[in-house]
Parts: structure tokens; C-alpha cells; sequence
């Protein structure tokens, strides 16, 4: 969806056309090698977000979309796939009863990837790189091997 992918930060490299996993750990270790070969000593914090498609909060995409996207039919709809969603599980000849989702994406969707995308678009920039594949960001940091703090926490 060539609209959403001018928001998608450069930075994502999960469910993205021609990147890879692999790319973003040769990244990261080429990172981590140039710091070494300087002498620098280099932290990082690994963040994976555990079930991430599940935790979406619906009206906080349906936002972030609205900003991101101009054409308000196309959000209508997208919200609308989004909304009144229901389940229920089946063992042998039992049911249970019908649960409503009120947030997440739709597992196995061919959109949950990409607005899974969206949803992460605006994380706060940090002074340290980012390197992120879907769900899972790195953030390191490197320093000369005498400084007495690496400090990641500042934004």
C-alpha cells in the first residue's frame, strides 16, 4: 500500500518488500563491529513485544491511519474489517460461547503485517540507533570503553 509505506520509518525492516531479518542483523553486527574496531564499547536494549498483533488497540490504529492516510474511505473500511470481530473455540462436538474482540489485528490477514507496520510508525526517536523487525527492536549505543555511563534513556 504505496500510502501507508511513506510512513513506515526506514528503520522497519518486518513484512517489508525486499528486507529482511537478515538485513537487519548484518546491520546490527556491523554496527556493533565498527564500535569495536574504534575501541568503543557498545550496549544495547532487545525489546520484543510479546503478543504484539493481539495487543493492537483498534481506535488507536484507526487514528494513526486517519493521519497517515488521505483517502477516509479507505480508513472507513479498514476500521470496519477492524471492528465487531467475534470468536469462539470448538472441541470435538463442544462450542464455546461467542467472545468479541475489542482489540488486534486478524491473525494470518495479508493487512495485519502492514498496519501492524503503521501502528509502530510513530515509537519516539531515541538518541542511539534503531534497528526493528516487526515486533523486535534493538537499540544500541556505543561509547568510548572509559566513559563511565552509556545512557539509552534519553529521547
Amino acid at each position: 500500500m504505496p500510502l501507508i509505506d511513506k510512513v513506515i520509518p526506514v528503520e522497519q525492516a518486518g513484512f517489508h518488500c525486499g528486507r529482511n531479518c537478515t538485513d537487519q542483523v548484518l546491520s546490527l553486527t556491523t554496527y556493533i563491529e565498527a564500535g569495536f574496531q574504534k575501541k568503543l564499547k557498545t550496549v544495547a536494549v532487545l525489546i520484543d513485544l510479546s503478543a504484539a498483533y493481539d495487543t493492537v488497540w483498534r481506535q488507536g490504529l484507526v487514528y494513526k491511519l486517519m493521519k497517515a492516510v488521505s483517502c477516509r474511505k479507505m480508513v472507513g473500511l479498514l476500521n470496519s474489517m477492524l471492528s465487531n470481530r467475534e470468536f469462539m473455540v470448538f472441541l470435538g462436538d463442544n462450542e464455546s460461547r461467542t467472545k468479541k474482540l475489542n482489540n488486534g489485528l486478524p491473525q494470518g490477514s495479508v493487512l495485519a503485517p502492514l498496519l501492524f507496520n503503521l501502528y509502530l510508525h510513530d515509537i519516539p526517536e531515541t538518541q542511539s540507533r534503531k534497528f526493528m523487525y516487526a515486533d523486535d527492536i534493538a537499540l544500541p549505543d556505543t561509547k568510548p570503553s572509559n566513559h563511565p555511563k552509556v545512557s539509552l534513556t534519553k529521547t
